[in-house]
């Protein structure tokens, strides 16, 4: 789907395999509304032109966007990598046990992301496949 980017708001950064990332939350002219991660910040602007996906929700029960620019592939990411429809779903897990943990370290739950153990983020995958399991 195509729209206009009405307005973005920061909402955090993360250290994901490919660095730095940025989760920020788009409201589009459509009235659509989701987060999306980039490499940047400012990867998008006010007014963009965007070809958006729904592809899942956040942690948080917000819409989870894939943008892309209207004349690109969407298997070249907006961060600059291209992913693999094998690896789809991997990195669409890992992304949201990051955010879940960038979460519990703002709640006070994980002094840094630094010390989540090993242990303690398995136990997020296993709770996540609990949750998915009840779905």
């Amino acid at each position: 789907m195509i729209s206009k980017i009405k307005s973005i708001t920061f909402q955090n950064s993360w250290t994901g395999q490919y660095g730095e990332m940025f989760t920020s939350l788009y409201e589009l002219e459509d009235g659509s509304t989701g987060e999306a991660n980039s490499k940047s910040k400012d990867a998008w602007n006010v007014g963009d032109e965007v070809d958006y996906a729904v592809v899942g929700k956040s942690p948080n029960g917000n819409n989870k966007f894939k943008l892309k620019r209207p004349d690109s592939d969407f298997k070249q990411s907006s961060g600059g990598g291209s992913t693999n429809y094998a690896d789809k779903d991997k990195d669409i897990r890992a992304g949201m046990i990051s955010n879940q943990i960038v979460h519990l370290v703002g709640a006070g739950t994980f002094q840094s992301i630094a010390s989540v153990t090993d242990g303690q983020i398995e136990e997020l995958i296993k709770l996540n496949e609990r949750v998915k399991a009840k779905l």
